[in-house]
């Protein structure tokens, strides 16, 4: 099964490194991951970024412990989830997890990590059907899925400043994406205005709804949308209406080919809001991503890998300190890590006392679409406008 290859795999790669007066304590990590369904490329991402960091961790001539990845693949589906999630629930050795890859994959291991008091840590999980409210166990490196408001508001207050903002809100979007617009409202780019303009999910000629909005006189145009192939022929629509002030949407149009492919060259210069960042352009992660390229003879560094690696030196962080019983390890764990700092590569970790959330500030990025492909921006600085 696969699930079974990759534990074998995990424990291979990664082994204890004896010392001078006996070997030093080993703690494990669990990977639950997406290693051979729709998400597998996300998965193995971040799979190699954790294993970047264990490796670097591993020869560190200071360190007091080793740390071990053990690899479990779901699939990309809930009932693997679940059942990787109750077989590193189950496994004492292991004192927190990484993961899972997707949001259905969360939403049924989430319960089972949190019933057994296992520590886990995702970078790509969105979905709030899951929250560290409910689950205290649970830790979101990234914002949720309601979040990407504030990514829009600040590109267009702070990167480019606009007053005038329309909103396309896409009837065939989810309830979160849609949410854009609500924050727009409430907290408008530069303290401007916000126009909105909703489309049925049933309508697939934007030209109408591109009328209406560019009759407003927009300084920018945002598209509350998550369908690459929808947002394709809105750019391409607005192309052909002559607009070419700043086009901005969300992380899902650019998770694909569909965005760049269907809109051809009107897909040059939309920005996209997104929770990752390109590590070889992202000031900081420049060592990480090298040791990635040299680790896996690497052209490039692909999305959540840095983030994984950031995730796994956070909990070896977490893991510093005075000794603990094995029985007591995840209780312990979970407290340092909800009250300590970790400045990782992308973003600074550090979560709300109260609502368990990230703190503001640090998490929120953007890439521009150039030549046909997405370019990193860098990071937004989210907060008052």
């Amino acid at each position: 099964a696969p699930a079974g290859a990759a534990v074998l795999t995990g424990l291979l790669l990664t082994r204890d490194r004896p010392r001078a007066g006996g070997p030093l304590p080993r703690h494990v990590i669990g990977l639950h991951a997406d290693l051979s369904g729709p998400t597998a490329g996300e998965g193995r991402a971040q799979e190699n970024g954790a294993r970047v960091a264990v490796d670097e961790h591993n020869t560190r001539p200071d360190r007091s412990f080793d740390l071990a990845l053990l690899v479990r693949d779901d699939g990309g589906d809930g009932a693997g989830a679940a059942e990787v999630a109750g077989r590193f629930a189950a496994d004492g050795s292991v004192a927190a997890v990484i993961g899972p890859t997707s949001d259905e994959a969360a939403e049924a291991a989430v319960p089972v990590y949190d019933e057994a008091r296992l520590p886990v840590v995702a970078v790509s999980v969105a979905t709030t059907a899951v929250s560290s409210r409910d689950h205290d166990t649970f830790f979101r490196l990234r914002f949720d899925e309601g979040g990407h408001g504030r990514g829009v508001i600040a590109y267009l207050t702070r990167v480019e400043p606009c007053s005038r903002v329309a909103v396309i809100e896409d009837g065939a979007a989810s309830n979160a994406i849609r949410g854009i617009t609500g924050s727009l409202l409430h907290a408008p780019p530069s303290r401007g205005s916000v126009t909105v303009h909703p489309v049925r999910a049933d309508v697939g000629d934007f030209a109408v709804v591109v009328a209406a909005a560019l009759a407003e006189e927009p300084e920018a145009v945002v598209l509350a949308a998550d369908s690459p192939e929808r947002a394709a022929r809105f750019a391409r629509a607005l192309h052909e209406a002559d607009f070419s002030g700043p086009r901005v949407t969300t992380e899902p149009v650019m998770g694909s080919p569909g965005f760049s492919t269907g809109a051809g060259e009107a897909a040059e210069g939309w920005v996209f809001t997104t929770s990752f960042v390109d590590p070889t352009a992202h000031p900081g992660a420049e060592g990480f991503a090298t040791a990635y390229r040299e680790r896996f003879h690497a052209a490039g560094v692909p999305p959540r890998a840095a983030e994984a690696y950031d995730a796994l030196r956070f909990l070896a962080r977490g893991l510093e300190g005075p000794e603990t019983a094995a029985e007591d390890l995840r209780h312990v764990l979970r407290r340092r890590l909800w009250s300590g700092t970790h400045e990782g590569v992308t973003r600074t970790i550090a979560f709300h006392r109260e609502h368990r959330s990230l703190l503001p500030g640090s998490g929120h990025f953007f890439h521009v679409m150039e030549n046909g492909r997405p370019r990193y921006g860098g990071p937004l600085p989210v907060g008052g406008n």
